[in-house]
């Protein structure tokens, strides 16, 4: 499930921009993901369609993901690299 989801998400951005078989795809990625106990892979799936028509309640998705990310890094140098990452990929800024 976890290669499906992030296939399907690669799929989606490399699909046009707001294209509705990208948007389709990257919804099929996310709903995947969300049935996996993977954050990092939820958060991919969210910064795709985040990409492709944005809302709030994917960002709020999303905010929630990063959360539960750096719950699990201890180390702050690690947690500083994670959300300028993140912050690059979806512009979620915790």
């Amino acid at each position: 499930m976890k290669y499906e989801a992030l296939g399907l998400a690669t799929r989606a951005r490399a699909g046009q921009l707001g294209s509705p078989q990208a948007v389709d795809d990257a919804r099929m990625a996310i709903e995947i993901a969300r049935r996996l106990a993977d954050p990092a892979v939820l958060l991919e799936c969210l910064a795709v369609l985040l990409e492709l028509e944005g809302n709030d309640e994917l960002l709020a998705e999303a905010r929630q993901a990063v959360q539960r990310i750096l719950g699990e890094l201890s180390e702050e140098p690690l947690r500083r690299r994670f959300l300028a990452s993140v912050a690059s990929k979806v512009g979620v800024y915790m």
